[in-house]
């Protein structure tokens, strides 16, 4: 789990390669693009990406939301 950079949302992984973006507790979206457990993530500091590190042996830079 990683929280923004503003501390607004929180970027969560599973085991399933999925990674979810909460706010508020609202669902934001679902990242489907790893096809293995996500290990890592990290948001860029202007908080509009994020990265997603897998066992798939891939990271992957995406849209926050």
């Amino acid at each position: 789990m990683a929280w923004s950079p503003d501390s607004r949302c929180l970027a969560s992984a599973e085991h399933l390669g999925l990674v979810e973006v909460w706010s508020e507790g609202e669902h934001i979206t679902t990242y489907r693009g790893h096809n293995g457990p996500v290990f890592a993530l990290a948001w860029s500091p202007d908080g509009t990406r994020i990265a997603s590190a897998s066992r798939d042996k891939t990271v992957q830079g995406w849209s926050a939301g």
